[in-house]
């Protein structure tokens, strides 16, 4: 949701536009029948707007689709864009779960990525959270940022302990093209640089250990959870469920039911059209559509279920595809356990501990 120049008007007709949407493709992909299971509201700075606007879109979203009762309503908050009453106001309207992008409670860090607010309103902010009367707060850290010591890092993961959220999320930084950052890192001043690969294998090792051992599972690679508060959205996706995504770039995705047991369409994956003045005229154009064959879909399933500590379970797969998945991928499951990066346990493909560490080079074997 762009929030420049925001106002009054913008907000009512970004919101009619999301209702437009929503009806459409219910309609469009026969989901009437479908249970609504979460809500993940995300992208941009969705704090920003007033609890009307959210209050309208739950009453859309309720009369539509039947809302499980333990259903999880997240939404994303930046620091000092929200107040005590906003918070509790969301949960009167159904919001149950809040998302805080913290980062890093150190200001020199939080300049450094152009954030606009610094450590205080970052405190004040999760306080606010955890006394609206929400099931569920989530506190996101990064690490690898530049100029971050091991000791920094440290620091931030105890400040965020000391609040006791439900959920703790902490993300190795990811430095995209064409942004201020990407520029100062890449620039020939070299006045910013981030931290080497041991330092950042080192924060990584420090959160798992100092978060699992302090009463948050390591349910995922990079989320913690109390018991019982896991993100059920993020789990959906890990577990390769549907997902429907509303507004401008917004992206979902489906299983082709039509062409399940075709090997060159076995779902789809699209992204709303980016152009806010058309997206508000109800033109709803889809880009980056990704029809995905059943071979690619079996390598997505694989790696996005070995991100979770559950990690992927062998009957699933073989319900799903047809094949057991030692036989879809012989020598990559091969391989990958004789290095010692995954290995088998409780009928499921599981990362090991050098796995986790080695993550991405795991995933891209999956890959075609």
């Amino acid at each position: 949701m762009p929030v420049d120049d925001l106002n009054d008007s913008h907000v009512q007709k970004y919101r009619d536009a999301l209702v437009f949407q929503f009806k459409h493709e219910v309609e469009r992909l026969n989901l009437e029948d479908r249970g609504l299971h979460s809500i993940y509201i995300g992208g941009g700075t969705p704090s920003l707007l007033p609890v009307d606007f959210f209050e309208k879109l739950m009453i859309a979203f309720g009369t539509t689709f039947v809302m499980q009762s333990d259903i999880e309503i997240t939404c994303e908050v930046n620091p000092a864009t929200a107040d005590a009453q906003w918070f509790k106001d969301m949960v009167s309207v159904g919001i149950n779960r809040f998302s805080i992008g913290v980062q890093s409670f150190q200001d020199a860090k939080l300049k450094k990525l152009g954030r606009q607010h610094d450590a205080k309103a970052a405190q004040q902010t999760i306080a606010e959270a955890l006394e609206s009367g929400a099931n569920s707060v989530n506190v996101d850290l990064m690490y690898g940022l530049p100029g971050q010591k091991t000791s920094d890092f440290e620091a931030d993961l105890k400040t965020a302990m000391t609040f006791q959220p439900n959920h703790i999320s902490a993300y190795q930084l990811t430095v995209e093209d064409g942004t201020p950052l990407c520029k100062q890192i890449k620039g020939e001043s070299g006045r910013v640089s981030l931290p080497r690969e041991k330092t950042v294998l080192e924060q990584l090792r420090l959160v798992r250990r100092m978060l699992s051992r302090s009463g948050w599972d390591a349910y995922e690679i990079s989320n913690f959870a109390k018991p019982h508060f896991a993100c059920m959205h993020n789990m959906h996706y890990w577990r390769y469920g549907e997902y429907l995504g509303l507004g401008a770039g917004a992206t979902s995705f489906m299983v082709d039911e039509a062409g399940k047991g075709a090997n060159d369409r076995y779902a789809r994956r699209w992204t709303m059209t980016q152009n806010v003045e058309n997206y508000l005229k109800g033109l709803l154009a889809e880009v980056e559509v990704d029809v995905i064959s059943r071979r690619t879909s079996m390598g997505e399933f694989c790696f996005l279920g070995l991100r979770t500590d559950d990690g992927v379970a062998l009957d699933d797969f073989e319900e799903r595809y047809g094949v057991k998945l030692k036989k879809a991928f012989p020598d990559v499951v091969e391989d990958l356990t004789e290095r010692g990066l995954v290995h088998v346990q409780g009928g499921r493909l599981k990362l090991t501990q050098e796995g986790v560490e080695l993550s991405n080079q795991v995933f891209e074997c999956f890959v075609e």
